[in-house]
Formats: C-alpha cells, sequence, structure tokens
C-alpha cells in the first residue's frame, strides 16, 4: 500500500512536470528521465591504464603514476590493465544510497573479440569474453565510505578497442522507493500523457 501510494503521488508529480514541459522543449520528458537516472546510476569517466602485467589486482601495486584514459576513448596497442577505486558515496543528488545492491555496469567494444578479467578487491569476479559480460555485483549492502579497488584485465589485439560503458548501478531495497522503476513508469506513461496533453491544446484551438 506504502509503496503504490508512494507512485501514484511521483506520478501526479511527474504529470505536472511533464505537461508543463510539453510546450517548452522538443523532448519534454527527457529532463524527468534524466533526473530520475541520476538518482541511481552514477558514471565511472576514467580508468587508470598500464600496458599488461601481473596481478593488476595486487593492492600494494602502485598505480599512481599511470596515465588515464577515458571513456569512448580509443587504443589499438593490445593487452592493458585499468584499475580504480569505487567509492560508495552517502547520496547521489540528495538519494540515500545506504543499503543499496551496488553493481558495476563495465563494457568494452573491439575490432576483435576480448578476453576480460575483472577482480574487486583481489577476488576474480569475472572472467570472459565481451559478448556474455553482464554488470557485477560488488555489495549487496551499501555502506556509504566503503571503497572496492577495482582491476581489470583486457586480453586485447592491436585494433582499435574502448570502454563503451562504464558506470556504477545502486538498486534501492524494496522497503524504499525505486528512482529506476517510476523512470520505467514514466516511460510507459508519457505516450499518453503527450497524448492528453494535445488533445487539450486542441480543444482551445
Amino acid at each position: 500500500m506504502r509503496r503504490s501510494f508512494t507512485l501514484s503521488f511521483f506520478f501526479f508529480l511527474a504529470a505536472g512536470w511533464l505537461t508543463a514541459a510539453a510546450a517548452q522543449t522538443p523532448n519534454p520528458y527527457k529532463p524527468i528521465l534524466d533526473r530520475l537516472d541520476s538518482l541511481t546510476v552514477q558514471p565511472v569517466p576514467d580508468w587508470r591504464y598500464h600496458a599488461d602485467l601481473p596481478h593488476p589486482e595486487d593492492p600494494n601495486l602502485d598505480d599512481s603514476t599511470w596515465q588515464t584514459v577515458k571513456l569512448d576513448e580509443l587504443w589499438s596497442n593490445g593487452p592493458r590493465v585499468l584499475r580504480r577505486l569505487i567509492k560508495i558515496p552517502p547520496y547521489l543528488n540528495g538519494y540515500a544510497l545506504k543499503g543499496c545492491k551496488v553493481r558495476l555496469e563495465l563494457a568494452f567494444d573491439s575490432n576483435s573479440p576480448l578476453v576480460i578479467s575483472i577482480f574487486s578487491d583481489g577476488n576474480l569476479v569475472y572472467h570472459g569474453t565481451d559478448t556474455t559480460q553482464q554488470p557485477i555485483l560488488l555489495t549487496e549492502n551499501a555502506m556509504p565510505g566503503r571503497s572496492f579497488l577495482i582491476a581489470v584485465r583486457l586480453d586485447a589485439q592491436e585494433v582499435a578497442t574502448r570502454i563503451s560503458r562504464s558506470r556504477v548501478l545502486f538498486t534501492p531495497p524494496k522497503d524504499r522507493p525505486r528512482p529506476d522503476l517510476f523512470r520505467e513508469e514514466v516511460l510507459a506513461v508519457t505516450p499518453m500523457i503527450a497524448a492528453a496533453y494535445f488533445n487539450k491544446l486542441e480543444c482551445f484551438c
């Protein structure tokens, strides 16, 4: 009952926001959808990188002098390792993250097959190809301030390769409002809101 009331209240607010925005922007739904997405999705824009070396997951490895590679930045010099810390903030754009499930979504594109090994705090959490990769669970119960040392080994050929997606996904517990689910509901009802809005405009014409 509480979740139904909360979603109904969110829907009521969204209906007002969306109809008010319809006359102002070519895509009136994008601002509210982006806002909802920003509450549970944290972009990871860059990673430290190095040519392939043994045990990139070693916490004692000093990567402070490594260069950085950004999302969608191409390289073609073969295998490399990536590292960075993923730290859980207390809030993401005002939304509390304590108790959330946390997953790392990391994807790569290459002009040849890739073999990927991903480590979290020294433990191998994924080994496979770029065609079978799924978001990787970091924790079922987020604690603000906790950090995860992520290391990646990419067995790539000397062809164009890039990080195509890099972000952290937060899924709230079931007893809390879910911005991600509400976003799906907004996506489902926006055609009806738009139709009702433009029907209303026709009545005044």
